[in-house]
């Protein structure tokens, strides 16, 4: 993908949205594509967690995987939704797994890069709390 379609779609993310076009710029030209086959897994619950991701076309679904062997969905993911966060911002294993339902193109950012943003861009802490804040009222619907 070309930097400049990047910035489009952060600009279209709940997270990165509100920032600057020049910021989102930076940010764009630190990430890198990822291509997923239908049935691709992204990452499996308990990976490390090395990215976070926007999804630029296709659809992801994230599940949890009991010791049963039994899934549960927590999300289908498309255009413009972001995941992995969790384990970007602290450091910790992957809580779900990630699996890519139909041909997906992803554009993903590494922890370090992620982390060096957040220096570089105190409004996207902000972000980052209504981001995190929007997706725990999601899990706790979920679960009610």
């Amino acid at each position: 993908m070309r930097t400049e379609q990047v910035v489009r779609l952060l600009g279209e993310t709940k997270l990165f949205g509100g920032l600057d076009e020049s910021v989102r710029a930076s940010i764009a030209e630190r990430m890198l594509a990822r291509h997923f086959s239908k049935g691709d897994f992204v990452f499996h619950q308990g990976d490390p967690g090395e990215s976070l991701y926007v999804v630029a076309e296709g659809v992801i679904r994230v599940f949890v995987t009991s010791e049963d062997g039994e899934e549960m969905v927590l999300a289908h993911l498309g255009s413009c939704d972001m995941f992995g966060e969790l384990a970007v911002i602290d450091g910790g294993p992957r809580s779900a797994s990630a699996k890519a339902v139909e041909p997906t193109t992803l554009v993903a950012l590494t922890q370090p890069a992620f982390v060096h943003v957040l220096q570089q861009t105190p409004e996207l802490i902000q972000a980052l709390h209504r981001s995190l804040g929007g997706l725990l009222r999601r899990v706790l619907v979920q679960a009610s």
